[in-house]
């Protein structure tokens, strides 16, 4: 079979173009004027016609409870780039050093997307925050490269003009429905397209496939514990090794910097519910469906400052009544209130904080209600100073 490569084009537009709308943030003030709160506005990807219905039939009720500002982005649609289109199609080849592959394509083909990002919220500060970091960066035009193919340094320019902003103010509604605040943002895209082709692949070098005494390596499977350290979670896992391989740490046939494997008979996996990452004061803990509706993340000792917290949505719940809130015993939203997240969307949502040192040991809880969901998982993170 002649080797065949796909360059997933469309995929990596789209990702860049999320990287590049990632980094929006809205302040939430004190009366007094000072920041209270820092949010990191969530961007899901989206294929709904109007991306504000798109966030309000996610609700159970006729208000959403979407207060958190949300952006989303959905493709268009698609036209030649005629500007730009070459005479003739010509083949090229191309030698990759690093991949010691011989590449042969036809020339690209040039197209423009047509994207919308709509940003949405419930709050008209919010509204504008968003506008003000979005539409000072196209003048008209903002350039992102990617790379060309994935295993080439070769990059490609790709021009992104913003073409409409198209704000719309909702604010007369009747009661039992939310104000609303949404922006939509058109953009051209201009980027090549690259017809499947082949590669032919000199031979420089030969692995054999690795066996000890005989025997395939192994993954190494599992051990459950809670709670533990990145130093704590290697060494466990490198005296599994050792016991499962008949040696001892001491032993130079060991080497911790290697390749990790067991062999033989396989042990159990390596399995902890929640990590520290050591003198980095960051707590990540990965929650599933089945999770309890009430979980201990970590003790906060007094003198610090809890910095940032973030629910990370990985696999969306199929019912959007599900939802997620952290705090402490006495105030369960304290933190990070359910109306701050939305599992059923696959995003990231974060909130800063304005750092202000805790007068005693803090003890922060995860409070979560599944409801009538039977998929999804999340995965929250808490950072202090």
């Amino acid at each position: 079979m002649v080797p065949f490569y796909h360059p997933r084009i469309f995929e990596r537009v789209n990702i860049a173009l999320l990287d590049l709308f990632d980094r929006v943030k809205v302040n939430r003030y004190n009366r007094d004027g000072t920041v209270r709160k820092r949010i990191r506005v969530p961007l899901t990807f989206h294929f709904s016609k109007n991306f504000a219905d798109f966030v309000l039939n996610t609700q159970d009720v006729p208000e959403s409870k979407h207060t958190y500002p949300i952006l989303g982005l959905r493709m268009g649609g698609l036209e030649r780039n005629a500007g730009a289109t070459p005479a003739r199609t010509q083949i090229r080849e191309i030698y990759d050093r690093a991949s010691k592959q011989m590449i042969q394509d036809a020339r690209p083909s040039p197209w423009v997307q047509t994207y919308t990002l709509t940003s949405y919220t419930e709050q008209i500060q919010d509204h504008f925050q968003m506008m003000e970091q979005i539409i000072p960066y196209f003048n008209p035009t903002f350039n992102t490269t990617i790379k060309e193919f994935e295993f080439s340094n070769l990059k490609r320019d790709i021009i992104v003009e913003l073409v409409g902003v198209a704000p719309q103010y909702n604010d007369e509604v009747d009661r039992e429905k939310a104000r609303s605040y949404v922006c939509e943002y058109t953009f051209k895209v201009k980027f090549d397209m690259y017809s499947p082709f082949y590669l032919g692949t000199l031979i420089k070098e030969i692995n054999n496939k690795i066996a000890l005494s005989g025997k395939p390596i192994e993954l190494i499977r599992s051990f459950e514990a809670e709670d533990i350290t990145i130093d704590e979670y290697n060494t466990l896992l490198q005296e599994l090794i050792a016991a499962d391989l008949n040696i001892s740490l001491g032993d130079e046939s060991f080497n911790p910097n290697g390749v990790q494997a067991s062999t033989g008979n396989q042990i159990n996996t390596v399995v902890a519910s929640g990590i520290k990452v050591e003198n980095q004061d960051e707590f990540v803990k990965y929650f599933d469906i089945n999770a309890n509706s009430q979980t201990e993340l970590i003790t906060i000792p007094a003198g610090k400052k809890i910095i940032s917290a973030s629910v990370a949505v990985i696999d969306p719940y199929n019912k959007s009544s599900s939802n997620v809130s952290i705090g402490t015993l006495e105030n369960r939203s304290s933190i990070m209130a359910s109306r701050d997240s939305n599992l059923s969307l696959a995003t990231k949502y974060e909130i800063e904080f304005d750092p202000v040192k805790l007068i005693q040991d803090t003890t922060l809880y995860v409070f979560y209600d599944r409801r009538e969901a039977t998929v999804g998982s999340f995965e929250v993170t808490i950072k202090w100073a």
